[in-house]
């Protein structure tokens, strides 16, 4: 272990037990990298937080039944205030182990890849989501909201994010670490 660092402290937040415990086992694997607290949902972080140092990454499902899991970032946010939060959202396990080994190394760097604070959490699944190959249709079916609200996220995003396109949305949130798809 490199004793002239501490290692990265990381939470995982996905009801996925098997993806959670092979992407746990996957990270400890590296040096610098040290699972800190595994839960299936946000309340269940927090609670297993307790008077623990906060992780100082999260990697979080966005997508849990039961959980809503779009109120889990403002969960961890209010606890975790210094935590960068990356969303996991359908990511397959296949897919899980090449994004992570590519993510982990730039996390140590000083740049902020938190989620940023004038994102919405439901703005947040969205740009998740649009990064998957599902329509606009399939994504508001998803999220249980109709295409005009779809449609509204989106160019709330292109506003906020400054980018024009689909492909503007998902370069922003892979460039920024907020989704691993």
């Amino acid at each position: 272990m490199n004793t002239l660092k501490p290692r990265l402290r990381i939470g995982l937040v996905d009801d996925r037990i098997l993806l959670r415990k092979k992407i746990g086992e996957y990270i400890d694997t590296f040096e610098d990298y040290q699972v800190w607290i595994e839960a299936d949902n946000g309340r269940d972080f927090v609670k297993q937080l307790g008077t623990q140092r906060s992780p100082d990454l999260v990697l979080l499902d966005l997508d849990r039944p039961g959980d809503h899991g779009q109120e889990t970032p403002r969960m961890v946010t209010s606890f975790c205030p210094e935590a960068r939060i990356v969303a996991l959202s359908y990511l397959h396990m296949e897919a899980a182990f090449d994004r992570i080994a590519c993510l982990l190394p730039t996390l140590l760097l000083d740049e902020c890849l938190r989620v940023s604070p004038h994102l919405t959490s439901k703005e947040l699944q969205f740009l998740s989501l649009v990064c998957s190959e599902l329509t606009y249709k399939e994504i508001a079916d998803r999220m249980c909201l109709s295409v005009r609200t779809i449609d509204g996220y989106r160019d709330s995003l292109f506003n906020k994010l400054r980018v024009r396109t689909r492909v503007g949305l998902a370069m922003y949130a892979l460039r920024h670490g907020l989704v691993l798809a």
